[in-house]
């Protein structure tokens, strides 16, 4: 399963370097950045209301969760505090709407497709949330069914 770190991935117009390592100058040498963006860390914690949709955060889910941490360069401190935010139920409602760009959003319906898909089939719950959240997010039908199809296409890459 290859998880979604990048909206470029997604969508070529919406480009974005999200997940991507980030250079910090101090001094003379370059050292590696590891600390998420706040828009990063409302992914992530957008995603883990997507996984308590059923009312369970299931050990399966946590790994898509984990992989998106690593994409994101999460500091052992950020996963810890994602987490932490994980073991209490969420809901699509906490979901932080207005402060996703027009990219994480997309960033999160992708994620959150590859969610669903993680025990290798989506139920109807399942898809009728995916379609909630869309709506949700403000995309439209068209769009979404695009980032539906190609995450299905492209999970096994």
């Amino acid at each position: 399963t290859r998880l979604i770190t990048s909206s470029a991935s997604l969508s070529p117009a919406l480009g974005g370097e999200r997940g991507r390592n980030r250079l910090a100058y101090f001094g003379a040498a370059p050292y590696l950045s590891r600390t998420m963006t706040p828009a990063e860390m409302n992914i992530v914690q957008s995603l883990v209301a997507v996984a308590w949709a059923d009312g369970r955060f299931e050990d399966s889910e946590t790994s898509v969760v984990e992989g998106l941490l690593v994409g994101f360069d999460a500091t052992p401190e950020e996963e810890r505090a994602i987490f932490e935010y994980a073991r209490t139920r969420r809901t699509l409602d906490e979901i932080p709407v207005e402060e996703l760009s027009p990219a994480d959003r997309e960033l999160l319906l992708g994620n959150a497709t590859l969610l669903t898909l993680v025990d290798g089939e989506q139920s109807v719950a399942e898809k009728t949330l995916l379609w909630e959240l869309a709506e949700r997010l403000g995309i439209a039908k068209a769009d979404a069914a695009r980032v539906f199809a190609e995450v299905e296409n492209n999970r096994g890459a």
